[in-house]
């Protein structure tokens, strides 16, 4: 017996639905894609259509990374249990001394941002949509976990 024949045509989703489910995408990050299928319960495939028609293209646009202050970056260490003690100026507000978790200070950390080829002393730090990106070459990173290759 001949299998019976579909008419080639699924569900057919509106432009809320659709935007719903790429709004999902866009704000889940990596992975996105595939938890909007699970959860709306949509094939990937017909979520990549979507996706190349409304011209997000493959994958997330990447933000510029730009530079971080060094404050800031040590608040947040702070935050994370690092020791990070000031000596300031009441007056001026000039930093007398400083004393960092030697562990932080073991990074060597460039706030400036990585400019083009990465150097294996420096650990760069930058920020990219918000969030704090640390960038270290795998020679640095063995070098400062005391791994040998």
């Amino acid at each position: 017996m001949a299998a019976k024949k579909s008419s080639g045509k699924g569900k057919r989703y509106t432009d809320a639905e659709k935007a719903e489910v790429l709004a999902f995408v866009e704000n889940y990050g990596r992975g996105g894609a595939s938890a909007a299928a699970k959860k709306f319960g949509v094939s990937p495939l017909t979520i990549s259509s979507w996706r190349k028609a409304a011209g997000a293209g493959r994958g997330r646009s990447r933000a510029p990374s730009t530079a971080i202050d060094r404050d800031e970056v040590l608040r947040l260490l702070a935050d994370k249990g690092f020791k990070v003690v000031r000596l300031a100026n009441a007056l001026t507000g000039e930093i007398l001394e400083e004393k960092i978790d030697p562990k932080v200070e073991k990074l060597g950390l460039d706030f400036g941002g990585l400019k083009g080829k990465a150097d294996d002393s420096v650990t760069y730090v930058t920020q990219t949509r918000g969030q704090v990106l640390v960038t270290l070459t795998l020679d640095r990173l063995l070098t400062i976990t005391g791994i040998k290759p």
